[in-house]
């Protein structure tokens, strides 16, 4: 896989704040 990017380093860190602990995510 190639490195994220910042851009996409921040969006994911949004997502798991947001998701918090999503039992979708097993």
């Amino acid at each position: 896989m190639m490195p994220l990017s910042e851009y996409e380093q921040r969006v994911l860190d949004q997502l798991e704040r947001d998701l918090g602990t999503d039992p979708k995510l097993g």
